[in-house]
């Protein structure tokens, strides 16, 4: 296909932290997949939601122009190359589409928006995900703000569980469980592109045995902000934990 438009599209959302971009990536090894990283993460929000199917058209999808997303250039994304590996393939793709983590925010505009569309929603236990939030939010390297630290990572994450499991009664959300996607040895990665019409699917080595690496890279990293008894208080307090595991059981789990 050549024409963005008549393409079915495909999302990819999930808490903050919880693996939307490892899954996006995952995705977009594959030959007849093109996502973008937040490639307009600006337009997908939900209270200026502007996101149409005309974004996705080639010209367009591969000139960033100011309002779309928070980078200027397409090299300034994942090492300077993934855009150029997905121009090499976009015209012959059968999916293209893009990732913004809080989608799930957008989900009614999104299913107006794109009526056809596959959704995937990526959801990780709580305690990484406000493990990961503390460490952005003591990086003052970091453009993470500060006070976004584990409580926001509480509220943020039973927004998305919360929010997917009312929207999956009006549209099809398929879910994806982070621990076993990532950290499961030999899984088969075939039921994920089930809902796509691609079969066949070979597990990319090279890219599960650089996750491995980055994931060592990230624990070294977080040594330094281990959860407080007080935090862990918090999360058994506040998380809610209903939600992940009715989420957890709903047949509409890929993996």
């Amino acid at each position: 296909m050549t024409d963005g438009v008549s393409r079915p599209y495909l999302f990819v959302c999930g808490c903050p932290r919880s693996g939307t971009t490892a899954l996006t990536r995952l995705l977009s090894t594959h030959e007849n997949i093109a996502l973008g990283i937040e490639r307009f993460g600006h337009l997908a929000s939900a209270r200026r939601f502007k996101l149409a199917p005309k974004h996705f058209e080639k010209d367009r999808f591969f000139h960033v122009k100011r309002g779309d997303t928070f980078y200027r250039s397409l090299k300034e994304v994942a090492g300077g190359n993934y855009y150029d590996d997905l121009a090499e393939k976009y015209d012959s793709c059968d999916w293209v589409g893009d990732k913004r983590p809080d989608l799930y925010l957008s989900y009614p505009q999104l299913h107006s928006a794109f009526p056809g569309a596959v959704v995937l929603f990526i959801f990780r236990n709580i305690f990484d995900v406000a493990q990961s939030y503390k460490v952005r939010a003591l990086n003052t390297e970091d453009d993470w703000p500060e006070a976004k630290g584990v409580m926001s990572a509480i509220s943020d994450w039973n927004d998305s569980l919360n929010m997917t499991l009312a929207a999956q009664k009006t549209m099809v959300i398929h879910s994806i469980q982070y621990e076993r996607l990532f950290a499961g040895e030999d899984l088969d990665i075939a039921p994920i592109f089930e809902p796509l019409g691609i079969s066949n699917v070979q597990r990319p080595q090279n890219f599960f045995d650089n996750r491995l690496k980055l994931r060592a890279r990230v624990l070294e990293n977080e040594r330094g902000a281990i959860l407080t008894s007080d935090e862990k208080r918090d999360i058994a307090t506040h998380a809610d934990f209903a939600a992940y595991r009715e989420l957890m059981t709903k047949g509409s789990v890929l993996i």
